[in-house]
């Protein structure tokens, strides 16, 4: 087995990527019937701006789109940002199914995509504050503070809460930004039955291994089990 890290791989490139945070969630504030209404109507609405979608012979801009379903998911009683998401949704999952010749999208799962305009995030306190429409509902993250605490530092970015098997979950997505990195050296491995070879460039060492050895007490181990069986 050999591996290797070539030149090209000696630098990181400078970026932002994003770190998702995923627990369980119970509602600590509010009424979690009324949360999961909210949700049920959310998933109808999605399914309703798909459905209009999909009958249209071309897929229209986001301009056009904000226009021939904003009013109607406002008349759901959604917050004006909420009913943006939603159409933004439904505007995707739409041409990407059309792009791949799939079949109309299905909208199964209760779930909401919210960003900082309907949605609160302190990592500190484990805490989650939402609002779909025009309640306010806090949630507490269930998970180990350990787990929780190392995105603390971190800019969260959005909220997913979902709601599976009976239990509701949240997905905290957070910023991650890196500055470049500079490996301080180039090893290149080989790995065989008898010797463990390392080069860094410069120099090569060798270590001896024990994997025949060990087959050997394997292979005997096993003709022992053979001729002695179990009764």
């Amino acid at each position: 087995m050999k591996a290797s890290i070539t030149r090209a791989d000696r630098v990181m490139p400078e970026g932002t990527y994003l770190k998702a945070l995923k627990a369980r969630a119970e509602v600590i504030e509010g009424n979690a019937n009324d949360l999961l209404w909210d949700l049920a109507v959310y998933r109808y609405a999605l399914q309703k701006a798909v459905d209009a979608l999909w009958e249209l012979d071309k897929v229209p801009k986001k301009s056009q789109v904000h226009q021939l379903l904003y009013p109607m998911l406002r008349s759901y009683g959604f917050r004006a940002h909420v009913a943006r998401n939603i159409y933004s949704t439904a505007l995707a999952l739409v041409k990407s199914a059309k792009q791949s010749e799939s079949s109309k999208p299905i909208i199964k799962r209760l779930s909401a995509r919210l960003d900082y305009q309907d949605a609160r995030v302190d990592v500190g306190s484990h805490v989650v504050r939402i609002i779909l429409r025009d309640k306010w509902y806090m949630l507490r993250i269930v998970h180990r503070r350990g787990c929780i605490e190392k995105y603390r530092s971190l800019r969260w970015k959005e909220v997913h809460l979902k709601y599976i098997n009976g239990g509701l979950y949240v997905s905290i997505v957070f910023e991650v930004k890196y500055s470049p990195h500079t490996p301080r050296g180039v090893l290149a491995l080989d790995v065989n039955l008898k010797h463990a070879v390392a080069y860094d460039g410069s120099s090569v060492r060798r270590r001896k291994t024990r994997f025949i050895d060990a087959l050997s007490k394997r292979a005997r181990a096993e003709e022992l089990q053979r001729k002695y069986p179990k009764e």
